[in-house]
């Protein structure tokens, strides 16, 4: 059997994983069964010679086939795996609603719309949130409220606001409904800046506290 992770690349989108893998067609498949239909069409199939080459045919058409078809790939996702089942949990909600924020930046940026700059910052600050959450896992009850409630919010607004947006024409209540969520947006994004920066609370205290240690130290010392 070949080895198929010879084939794997693995790629980075999003802060999340994928492998990159072959992707199966069956055209082989199909070619392989044409050649039988088509035989049968003009061969007798009780014969067993006759029966034999259609096979040896049929298996060549499908090699020849395979061959010759360009090489598709897919990716397949790397689910985000420490043991922490809190931690894992939370960060695949977050990259589930990071792509949310990027898939909707980029349709907004195709229209030249302004507000792909506000989901670029929340986008920015949500994966920094994540990867300070996978740095330091005690930091998980400080996003709890956050996790419970403003992402899955956000989220559910940024898609009813590409929604809207997509449907290129300007009303009452179209105009209303984007100024709405605009508005929520640009309060979403400091209050994702001020959540980002609750998990940095308690490094500041220490670094504080060990700054000042360091400087009684030095000044016993006669250092400073």
């Amino acid at each position: 059997m070949a080895d198929t992770k010879r084939t794997e690349k693995i790629i980075e989108k999003d802060g999340r994983k994928y492998r990159e893998v072959p992707k199966k067609s069956a055209l082989p498949f199909w070619a392989a069964a044409a050649v039988w239909v088509i035989a049968a069409l003009f061969l007798p199939m009780y014969n067993m010679l006759h029966i034999a080459g259609i096979a040896i045919v049929s298996v060549g058409a499908a090699l020849l086939t395979a061959k010759l078809l360009p090489r598709e790939t897919e990716l397949v996702e790397i689910p985000f795996y420490t043991g922490n089942t809190d931690l894992d949990s939370m960060v695949k909600t977050i990259s589930e609603a990071l792509v949310c924020f990027r898939e909707a930046e980029a349709v907004l940026t195709e229209k030249g719309i302004d507000t792909a700059h506000r989901l670029d910052s929340i986008a920015d600050t949500t994966e920094k949130i994540r990867d300070a959450l996978i740095d330091e896992p005690r930091d998980l009850p400080v996003v709890r409220r956050f996790m419970n409630y403003y992402l899955p919010t956000t989220e559910k607004l940024v898609k009813k606001y590409v929604f809207v947006v997509k449907q290129d024409t300007e009303s009452e209540n179209i105009t209303a409904t984007k100024a709405s969520i605009e508005g929520a947006l640009a309060q979403i994004d400091t209050a994702f800046t001020h959540q980002l920066d609750a998990l940095f609370a308690d490094d500041a205290l220490d670094i504080s506290t060990d700054i000042a240690v360091l400087e009684a130290l030095m000044v016993r010392d006669n250092l400073k």
